[in-house]
């Protein structure tokens, strides 16, 4: 017996961009599983709370201490609810330098230079019918911003209309994950998703491990209180759980790359 087609494990932008494309373009009967809780409006909506209380919100990670910041460490603000860090985050729109993407591929990651990510990114926040992140100049400008970007094209830095960080000595406004001066988070697209039947998305549920049928997974076990109870997929489980993970020991923070086995057989209702 199966309880989805697909399950996604996390509910950040990945795993809910993901749902929504499964119940655009297919017949899939799509879970999503959170650790953390729904989305709190009252509390993430108003960008300056956000950031006050994003702690309740998010995962306590961050680096090893830097040596050339005098051994300090920087907080890194994972988001732990529906919505991911774009849920916690300080909502700035911008893509690397492209030579960052074409140094991944040199590293041997096939197909992450700039110029094969360079349209999906455009898709996903330049598109006139992008609606799960929608991208946006800022509500308001403050005097000391204009003064500082002043300021830079005094000390020899070139203004851009939009700064979207893949030009370096540039200087100009971010552009934001924001409408009306409010937040927005892919939880915002939830909403939308629920209009489906197909759809279901249950948050409070850690993830313990990823059952597999020789190669292909075909479902998890899931913590609850004290108890586990086994969730079963028909065409896989797909890991979407964040960018960063913790070694067994809880000390060393590593670069999340694997993923779980995904079958893509699923019937497309066109």
């Amino acid at each position: 017996m199966r309880d989805a087609d697909v399950i996604i494990v996390g509910a950040g932008t990945a795993g809910l961009v993901l749902a929504s494309r499964l119940i655009q373009e297919t017949s899939a009967k799509v879970l999503v599983l959170e650790t953390g809780p729904q989305y709190p409006h009252w509390a993430l909506d108003a960008p300056l709370a956000g950031l006050r209380l994003r702690k309740a919100w998010s995962w306590a990670t961050q680096t090893v201490p830097q040596d050339r910041l005098g051994g300090r460490t920087i907080p890194i603000p994972m988001g732990r609810l529906a919505g991911g860090t774009s849920a916690v985050n300080a909502m700035i729109a911008a893509i690397g330098p492209p030579a960052d993407f074409d140094a991944w591929e040199l590293a041997g990651c096939t197909g992450w230079g700039w110029e094969e990510l360079r349209p999906f990114w455009e898709r996903a926040t330049l598109s006139k019918d992008q609606k799960m992140m929608p991208v946006n100049p800022p509500a308001f400008v403050s005097d000391f911003s204009h003064a500082f970007l002043e300021g830079c094209q005094q000390d020899g830095l070139h203004k851009v209309d939009r700064l979207t960080g893949s030009r370096s000595e540039t200087c100009g406004l971010f552009d934001l994950f924001q409408q009306s001066g409010k937040r927005i988070s892919t939880a915002h697209a939830l909403k939308q998703l629920r209009l489906s039947d197909r759809f279901e998305i249950r948050t409070g549920k850690e993830v313990l491990r990823i059952l597999l049928d020789g190669e292909n997974a075909v479902g998890v076990e899931v913590g609850e209180s004290r108890s586990k109870t086994i969730i079963r997929s028909l065409h896989g489980v797909v890991i979407s759980a964040g960018t960063f993970f913790f070694t067994p020991d809880s000390t060393t923070l590593w670069n999340w790359t694997g993923r779980a086995p995904f079958l893509s057989s699923i019937e497309s209702p066109r």
